[in-house]
């Protein structure tokens, strides 16, 4: 119940709500009911989506609000991996917005240091998730592995498998 009532929606907010109604979808009888409609997943991802789709800018990156004119790198990544675990869970997501989406964080890594590398993985690991990994980008930032916390280590380490790189590189990761 606090998931489907939950008050606030920025992008990092929805795409965390999004991701555990995912998460959870196969698991409604488990859960005891609380004033939850029955097809609470669907319902609640389908808003989910359309709430990210209005956070769309014309950059194709996400703003932290719908209707915000400047994305926001990192809750873009985020919101992309959860869209891309969304699509592969069967549910609708518009390929337009997936697309220019992509095109938006492909973009931005090409900005030399512009972005935290944390981030800078997360959007690696969105990108593989999407079926469009970045291979020469993951070796750039495995050169700074050592500069890396456990989670930004481990979302690359998600991203080189997820796009097929070398195994031990990932191992090495984690």
């Amino acid at each position: 119940s606090h998931l489907w009532g939950y008050p606030y929606g920025c992008v990092e907010q929805t795409s965390s709500g999004m991701l555990a109604w995912i998460g959870l979808r196969n698991f409604a009888d488990l859960l005891p009911r609380q004033n939850v409609p029955s097809a609470d997943h669907r319902l609640a991802i389908g808003k989910g989506i359309d709430r990210l789709y209005r956070m769309q800018t014309p950059s194709g990156g996400l703003g932290y609000w719908p209707g915000a004119r400047n994305p926001m790198f990192y809750g873009s990544a985020y919101a992309a991996m959860v869209l891309a675990r969304a699509g592969t869970s069967g549910f609708k997501v518009p390929s337009m917005m997936t697309r220019n989406l992509a095109s938006y964080l492909s973009a931005q890594l090409r900005k030399k240091d512009k972005h935290h590398p944390a981030a800078v993985c997360m959007a690696l690991y969105a990108l593989a998730t999407m079926d469009k990994p970045e291979p020469a980008y993951h070796e750039k930032i495995y050169e700074k592995r050592e500069q890396l916390g456990r989670t930004a280590r481990g979302l690359l380490a998600l991203a080189i498998h997820r796009g097929n790189g070398p195994r031990e590189t990932a191992e090495t990761l984690l």
